[in-house]
């Protein structure tokens, strides 16, 4: 006799359980019906079910890998700002397209770069040449402030500063006057003959000042070589003569006596 368990599993099953009794009662053969369908043991069903669970799962990390690469590519996108490529795309191309936005970058990087270092050189050429006007400044104004006062007025002092230029020389990290290609020193004691006194020696020797008494200078107005006019007065009648009336009163016409009083033996009083 089945215990009534069995019987309801086997009802469950779709079994007719009566006629199974039966017919395990009769001692002829007998007709049993069988419900149609597959029957697991727990084994299988435990199989099946871990399947089931492992294939969710794989099924789960591959859609969560999906979804990560597409945030991942949209933010790298959005980021970088890429064209031409969508969160879909496979990342091979996203890190090409990447790449390839960087290196422009780079190149407008170094541009920059590349501009800023030539302001810079620019900047440092400007500098240079500021400081070197400041001292260029510097030294004509205390040259002008040693400038005699009974200097002639036939040429500005910008002038006069620009002829004794050449005749300025540095001797042990000190200004002196050089006079007919020697230097001048005191007779006593034969130190460097201070700035002034030497440019007031210059003026007198070039005779640029009205206190130089004229004498000694015999032919001095006569026409002498390749130098030429020897005197103020005569390089001014031959200039206007030349270039018309109201010719002395050019800047070229100072330019040229400026020319000419480079020359030691030219007399600006005469």
């Amino acid at each position: 006799m089945l215990k009534q368990e069995d019987k309801d599993k086997l009802k469950a099953l779709g079994f007719d359980v009566a006629q199974l009794e039966a017919g395990f009662k009769s001692e002829t053969e007998s007709i049993v019906t069988i419900p149609i369908g597959s029957f697991f043991t727990d084994e299988t069903i435990l199989a099946r079910d871990n399947n089931k669970i492992e294939e969710g799962k794989k099924a789960g990390i591959i859609e969560g890998k999906t979804a990560g690469f597409e945030i991942a590519h949209k933010t790298i996108i959005e980021k970088y700002n890429l064209k031409d490529v969508t969160k879909k795309d496979e990342t091979s191309k996203i890190i090409e397209a990447l790449t390839l936005s960087q290196g422009k970058g780079d190149e407008g990087l170094q541009g920059q770069i590349l501009a800023l270092q030539k302001d810079k050189t620019d900047l440092e050429g400007k500098i240079i040449a500021i400081e070197g006007e400041k001292k260029t400044f510097e030294r004509n104004a205390n040259l002008l402030s040693m400038l005699p006062k009974s200097r002639l007025n036939t040429l500005n002092d910008s002038e006069y500063i620009s002829l004794i230029q050449s005749s300025i020389e540095e001797v042990d990290g000190k200004m002196a006057i050089k006079l007919n290609g020697e230097i001048l020193r005191d007779s006593k004691t034969q130190d460097l003959l201070p700035m002034q006194d030497g440019i007031t020696k210059l003026f007198e020797s070039r005779k640029w000042l009205d206190s130089v008494q004229e004498g000694g200078r015999g032919g001095s107005d006569k026409l002498g070589g390749a130098a030429g006019i020897k005197t103020f007065s005569g390089a001014t009648e031959k200039y206007v003569k030349e270039h018309g009336e109201g010719s002395d009163m050019t800047p070229e016409y100072r330019s040229h006596i400026v020319e000419l009083a480079k020359d030691p033996t030219f007399d600006m009083e005469k």
